[in-house]
């Protein structure tokens, strides 16, 4: 009987162990999602939907970490080698396109109809769901009227520019339809282009029944771990997000646009390009524009204000061409990418782009390299499972010639 009873006593003694452990664990719970509920939440949601964490050891946590649903598709990027200049068809898996830039140098119409074909194999009912004009150039906006006169365009991000070149008129674009851009802030003595190449997309863009939106961050709520409503595409059924990260109404009127023989309006027209950030199933490309110095510092503590520090990305549209000016050590140490793109030409190419700067750093942070004047037209996907593969026109590019610049010696 006694040893009956001593067993009894362990018994209850385990249970009262047992019982104690649990509310401990319990208690431990409720404390911590009342302290960082949205942190927890987003680290289970990302393991239930088999995404990448955003944070990196080093972040200090994430304010926007990816609560993105598996996609059973796939999502295609094509940069397209179109010489000096942007052209990026994003083909997204529930079927829209999305368009970022289509300008070339030489303006060659011949070459346009080219390009449209290509277009054509995969925009088959002549409707683009999405397009993007990051700067008013003409290696990026040559080509964008023909887009707006052969295409229907549903969605249209473009600068906060105005155009007041002569052929802008009250019959070409009535004044009504400027009130997006009145509305806006910018201050029109200073915020406008007076190019014949974005005065044509201009008249376009206008008279598209399409809706508008501009590259610019309206920042109402002054809160930057938020985004404006613009800001962010994400899909129906939350599989695929398009974030963009765009400049602020003081760099707009900071500067007079076209101020002549100004290397600052210079550099001011391509700082205006956003970054734009496509996220598929755990992976992310990153988009640029021609990005510099002047927008860049901007552009990073903006990404990390609301990501809450460095993000793991995958592939780079590197920004400008390889120019000098852009893909600074703090972007790419900010984004970490395993894949680079370069949409260039240095055959008669008088910028020296890719610029062995550039080259040099991109390859400091062993990234594998593509550029479109070695490799031609380069296509990247993404598949349900996550995984990336880039496939080049030419395949038959040595080491030495991918990283050398066209300013070597």
């Amino acid at each position: 009987m006694a040893k009956k009873k001593g067993k009894k006593s362990n018994n209850t003694a385990l249970f009262v162990i047992l019982a104690i452990i649990a509310i401990i664990v319990i208690v431990a719970i409720i404390v911590i999602f009342v302290v960082n509920p949205g942190g927890i939440k987003d680290k289970i949601m990302n393991v239930i939907n088999g995404q990448k964490s955003n944070t990196n050891t080093n972040s200090g946590g994430s304010q926007n970490q990816s609560t993105l649903a598996h996609g059973e598709g796939e999502l295609q990027f094509h940069m397209l080698n179109v010489g000096q200049g942007d052209w990026l068809l994003i083909l997204l898996p529930d079927g829209k396109e999305m368009l970022i830039d289509s300008g070339n140098v030489s303006g060659s119409q011949s070459k346009y109809a080219d390009y449209k074909t290509y277009m054509d194999t995969y925009i088959t009912d002549g409707t683009i769901d999405y397009v993007m004009l990051t700067h008013s150039d003409k290696d990026h906006v040559t080509y964008m009227d023909e887009i707006f006169r052969d295409y229907t365009v549903l969605n249209l991000y473009m600068p906060a520019l105005y155009s007041t070149n002569s052929a802008i008129t009250e019959e070409t674009v009535p004044s009504s339809k400027l009130k997006i851009l009145d509305d806006s802030g910018v201050d029109k003595t200073k915020a406008h282009i007076n190019s014949g190449e974005y005065a044509n997309f201009f008249i376009k863009a206008f008279e598209e029944n399409c809706n508008i939106y501009l590259n610019l961050e309206l920042d109402t709520d002054n809160d930057p771990t938020t985004l404006d409503s613009h800001s962010k595409i994400t899909s129906s059924d939350n599989t695929y997000s398009i974030t963009f990260f765009f400049e602020n109404l003081d760099f707009y009127n900071s500067v007079d646009f076209e101020t002549s023989n100004s290397s600052k309006s210079s550099h001011m027209k391509n700082g205006v390009s956003p970054t734009t950030i496509i996220e598929y199933n755990g992976k992310r490309i990153v988009l640029t524009g021609d990005s510099n110095q002047d927008n860049e510092p901007y552009m990073v503590q903006r990404m990390k204000d609301y990501y809450g520090g460095v993000i793991d990305c995958d592939v780079l549209k590197v920004a400008h061409h390889g120019s000098h000016e852009g893909s600074s050590n703090a972007y790419l140490d900010e984004i970490t990418c395993e894949y680079a793109m370069i949409s260039c030409n240095t055959s008669g190419n008088t910028f020296n782009h890719p610029r062995q700067a550039t080259l040099d750093r991109l390859h400091n942070h062993n990234i594998t390299l593509y550029r479109t004047d070695l490799h031609g037209t380069i296509v990247c996907k993404i598949d349900k499972d996550g995984n990336i593969t880039v496939t080049p026109t030419n395949t038959n590019v040595s080491d030495e010639a991918l990283w050398k610049g066209a300013d070597a010696e």
